[in-house]
C-alpha cells in the first residue's frame, strides 16, 4: 500500500527480471529480485512470449544504463562515474493492466497509490489510456528519477511522486522498467551535494539496504491496513449478534 487513506491497489502484473540461475551468488545470497523468472503456462506461445519479452528487457536495459550515463554528465562526471552501480545491476520489467473500478468503490480507489519507487530511474512505455496524469506520447517514455538516485544527491534531485487513477472506463497497460542497481552498490552522498561541509542527510548504505528497508515498510502499512479491516468486520458481526 502507498497512498495513506486510499484502498489498496487495483491492478495485476506479471515481473520479470534477469535470468539468474539458482546457483549464481545473487540466488544464493538472497539477494533482490534474483532466480529464474516464474512464466505463466497459461501464456500462448510462451517460448515466442519469453524471447520477446527478453529482447525488451536488455534493450531497455541498454537504454536505462544510457540515461544513467547521461546523468553523470549533467553532475560534471565522466559518463563512466556509474558504472559500479550499472553493472551487474537488478532491474526489473513489468507487465501491469489496470482494470476500470467498480462504479461502487468510489474516489479512494486507486490503480496504484500515490508513492514514489525505489529506482534509480524508472522507464515507463503506457498505452493510449490515460491514468498516470502523464499524458501519453506515442512511441515515448516516461523517465521517472527513484528513490535511491535522490538519496545520492542529497534530495537535490527530486524523486517523482505519482499515481494512477484510470477513471477512462477502459482497460490500462503499461510496461514499466525499474534500474535499481547492484544490490552491493553503496549509496552514499555524491561529491559537491553536502551542504557547507555537512555529511548527506543520510547514512550509507547498500543497494541492497535501502530498497529491502523500503519494501519491509510498504508491506507493514498492507498489515496495519489489513488489521484494521479484520477488526472493522469483527466489530459489526459483534453489533449484528447483539442486535
Amino acid at each position: 500500500m502507498n497512498e495513506a487513506g486510499a484502498s489498496p491497489d487495483l491492478k495485476e502484473g506479471l515481473y520479470i527480471g534477469r535470468e539468474i540461475p539458482t546457483d549464481h551468488p545473487y540466488f544464493l545470497e538472497g539477494l533482490l529480485n534474483s532466480g529464474p523468472n516464474q512464466w505463466p503456462d497459461t501464456i500462448p506461445d510462451r517460448e515466442e512470449f519469453q524471447k520477446s519479452t527478453m529482447e525488451y528487457y536488455h534493450a531497455v536495459f541498454d537504454l536505462a544504463k544510457d540515461i544513467m550515463a547521461v546523468l553523470a554528465l549533467t553532475l560534471n562526471h565522466d559518463e563512466a562515474y556509474f558504472d559500479p552501480l550499472t553493472d551487474g545491476a537488478v532491474a526489473t520489467l513489468r507487465y501491469l493492466h489496470y482494470p476500470p473500478p467498480p462504479k461502487q468503490m468510489g474516489e479512494r480507489l486507486r490503480g496504484i497509490g500515490a508513492h514514489t519507487d525505489f529506482s534509480c530511474i524508472t522507464l515507463l512505455l503506457q498505452d493510449e489510456v490515460s491514468g498516470l496524469q502523464v499524458q501519453p506520447i506515442p512511441g515515448a517514455y516516461v523517465v521517472n528519477l527513484g528513490n535511491l538516485f535522490s538519496r545520492m544527491t542529497n534530495d537535490t534531485y527530486k524523486s517523482n511522486l505519482h499515481r494512477v487513477i484510470n477513471d477512462s472506463g477502459n482497460d490500462r497497460y503499461s510496461i514499466p522498467f525499474f534500474l535499481t542497481g547492484n544490490p552491493k552498490y553503496v549509496c552514499k552522498c555524491l561529491p559537491g551535494f553536502q551542504k557547507d561541509g555537512e555529511p548527506g542527510k543520510y547514512l550509507p548504505a547498500t543497494v541492497q539496504e535501502v530498497v529491502s528497508s523500503s519494501y519491509k515498510e510498504t508491506f507493514a502499512r498492507a498489515e496495519r491496513y489489513k488489521a484494521e479491516i479484520q477488526t472493522k468486520i469483527q466489530n459489526n458481526v459483534t453489533k449484528e449478534v447483539a442486535a
